[in-house]
């Protein structure tokens, strides 16, 4: 897509994995009820399905690479591979995202025990999560348009921020109406980091390397599913839970005023006309 249209498109995807996620729960939960054999033949099937959409209908869309000059050495394996960690704007961006992710993984995790040291039943906890998958579904397909008008860094600020403070409001929670509301809150900061992060990752990259600028990107993620729920746990062991939720706020408050720390740093290297983001109006 065009570059003016990232944002929407990375908000398009992120809401397709969201519904597609509330569908196959759902129908993974009446196919397992009946045949695990069947949960595993469509799950199979979907798969074959999607890469045959890929084949037929997706083109190309990686640049194409310029032919090595005879005799020019061939470059080393693992250079393309560390490339964008030696962008030094990109690592700091990637310290951020995966402290954010951090924060966010809780809700996979500490959220739940949180909720039950509080009396909440499995129920309940199901349903005020279940507030994160309806209220995507129901809003991103109109918040992408609208978020590819702002200003990146101020945009990932704000939801990073939100997303603190929906985690960090469950510090006084005790009630299922006060962590629905820390849902909501940190929902509406979710839908405006992801689409946008992606976006931005796109635009620091280098065409020709992007997509290893994505996949270090999804590191960050991938790093901090394995670090959050270690980390949650310890703090709630050793410091309880509203220091944890307490350290979330904090932290996503930081990773907001980081955010803005790196646009002004890249401004004041760059300028603000070598930043595709900044062109259209975004500072990130």
């Amino acid at each position: 897509v065009a570059p003016s249209d990232r944002i929407r498109a990375f908000g398009i995807l992120y809401w397709v994995i969201n519904l597609g996620f509330a569908v196959g729960l759902t129908l993974g939960g009446l196919l397992a009820s009946k045949s695990y054999f069947w949960l595993f033949v469509g799950d199979g099937a979907t798969t074959l399905l999607y890469a045959l959409i890929v084949v037929v209908g997706v083109p190309e869309t990686r640049p194409a690479v310029a032919a090595r000059a005879p005799g020019a050495p061939r470059p080393h394996p693992l250079a393309g591979f560390l490339a964008p960690y030696r962008d030094r704007h990109f690592v700091m961006f990637l310290g951020l995202s995966f402290l954010f992710a951090l924060i966010f993984m809780q809700n996979a995790t500490s959220f739940a025990l949180d909720m039950t040291a509080h009396g909440m039943p499995q129920a309940v906890f199901g349903r005020v999560l279940a507030l994160n998958g309806v209220i995507i579904v129901l809003v991103q397909p109109f918040l992408g348009p609208i978020l590819a008008k702002q200003d990146r860094a101020r945009t990932l600020a704000v939801g990073c921020a939100l997303v603190g403070i929906g985690f960090g409001l469950n510090a006084v929670a005790h009630t299922a109406p006060m962590y629905a509301l820390g849902v909501i809150i940190w929902t509406v900061g979710e839908m405006g980091v992801l689409p946008v992060a992606n976006a931005v990752v796109a635009e620091l990259a280098p065409p020709e390397i992007r997509g290893r600028y994505q996949g270090a990107y999804g590191l960050s993620f991938g790093l901090a599913v394995c670090v959050a729920p270690a980390v949650g746990m310890f703090v709630l062991e050793h410091a309880g839970s509203v220091a944890l939720w307490v350290g979330c706020l904090g932290t996503g408050l930081g990773i907001a005023t980081g955010h803005l720390l790196l646009s002004r740093s890249r401004s004041a290297q760059h300028g603000p006309s070598s930043d595709p983001a900044r062109a259209r109006g975004g500072a990130q």
